[in-house]
């Protein structure tokens, strides 16, 4: 049966994938929502048919680009980064034991995955929260992103260790979107200073500080639309 339901994703993938890029994301958001839906339940119920099929890589570069290209559409961003959150973020995700196990033994598959997206995901989050999304993504945005950095640095579970280069790696990542042409100018260096410290350290606290973090990058995107000064960052150094 685990075959079988590979199988299934593996052409629904492909043909949702050329029918998008054929149409443009914009004008199939709900065929978006419709198929990450469906991508959160293979990770609930049949994790190994979707870790381990060959269109994954696919599926996950995928999400990365409705994160931006879904044009802030609510249900098929939400559920890009749902889908997002909980296959990067599947330590600190309530799963059965035996889906927890799955897919951590093929944890060397997402993480590349994670390791060669990381940038366009993280720069994607900025662009979305910089540029004024609706106020309903904004905590979606920040479990994302809270997902991705604390995973990187290895702090979303007891035991876990950052790979060799990873805090460096995590820091470019958010370095580049920071200093983007999506940030609006009156964000400052020393703004852009103070996020790039408190998202390091509050990530690295793991998940009992997602609630700082997301409060955080609220504030963040509170600066960008000039409804907060700069001083409300700085208040987290």
């Amino acid at each position: 049966a685990e075959g079988s339901f590979g199988g299934l994703l593996s052409h629904l993938a492909q043909i949702t994938a050329s029918h998008v890029q054929a149409k443009g994301v914009s004008e199939c958001t709900e065929l978006v929502a419709g198929f990450f839906g469906m991508a959160q339940r293979y990770l609930l119920f049949c994790p190994r048919a979707l870790v381990t099929n060959d269109q994954f890589p696919l599926i996950y570069s995928f999400a990365v680009a409705c994160l931006t290209q879904c044009r802030g559409e609510r249900d098929s961003t939400r559920s890009s980064l749902t889908f997002l959150t909980q296959i990067i973020g599947r330590r600190s995700v309530r799963l059965s034991p035996e889906t927890a196990k799955t897919v951590e033994e093929h944890r060397t598959v997402i993480d590349a995955q994670t390791a060669q997206h990381g940038n366009d995901l993280v720069m994607g989050a900025f662009e979305s929260l910089a540029g004024g999304t609706s106020q309903m993504l904004v905590a979606p945005f920040s479990d994302c992103l809270h997902a991705v950095v604390s995973h990187v640095l290895g702090a979303d579970a007891d035991g876990a260790e950052a790979a060799t280069g990873a805090p460096a790696l995590v820091e470019s990542w958010i370095v580049a979107a920071l200093n983007s042409a999506h940030i609006p100018q009156h964000v400052t260096d020393s703004d852009k200073a103070a996020v790039l410290s408190a998202m390091l350290r509050i990530a690295g606290g793991g998940p009992k500080e997602k609630g700082k973090f997301k409060k955080l990058l609220a504030d963040f995107e509170s600066v960008c639309r000039k409804e907060l000064g700069g001083d409300a960052l700085a208040g987290y150094s």
